[in-house]
């Protein structure tokens, strides 16, 4: 059971929008809640585990890339946005196959790999989990070579050696 209205069935309901024309033929919603605007118009709903639920990294306005550790496991049958990805992708083997990593590291991981490259603005490849965590943050850009920068001033990695960057 996932959170929110649960006093009727919202699965199977046609779309139709009283914004719009009722002509969209699949509506998917994810989110947290099942009471949102969407969801009476919804064919496929997806309940979403809510931040202390999951893990991962999310950078915000200021471009500080934070990482977030779950706390708590998913609400009854609510599910991390990277299980509901991967689980979609599955379903849609009739077009160019998707892979997303099976854990949001590995997701972090594979995104870092690929922001690398002289003067890309977002390159995050001096970022890990552990100096992330270290720092309570770090602000991107972040290529290796401001990592190697950092660890040549500072020493190895370390809490208070990041602190003080």
């Amino acid at each position: 059971m996932a959170r929110g209205d649960q006093s009727h069935d919202r699965y199977a309901q046609p779309f139709a929008h009283p914004q719009g024309d009722g002509k969209l033929e699949f509506l998917v919603v994810q989110d947290v809640y099942q009471d949102v605007e969407t969801t009476p118009y919804t064919h496929v709903y997806f309940p979403a585990a809510v931040w202390a639920e999951k893990q991962g990294c999310h950078t915000n306005t200021e471009r500080r890339v934070n990482l977030t550790r779950n706390v708590l496991p998913p609400y009854a049958d609510s599910k991390p946005d990277l299980w509901i990805f991967n689980q979609m992708a599955k379903r849609f083997m009739d077009r160019n196959v998707i892979h997303f990593p099976d854990d949001a590291k590995a997701a972090f991981n594979e995104m870092r790999e690929l922001s690398k490259g002289e003067g890309r603005t977002l390159d995050i490849s001096g970022m890990s989990y552990d100096r992330i965590e270290a720092a309570r943050g770090i602000h991107w850009p972040y290529s290796e070579a401001q990592a190697a920068a950092d660890e040549a001033e500072h020493g190895a990695l370390g809490a208070f050696d990041m602190l003080r960057r």
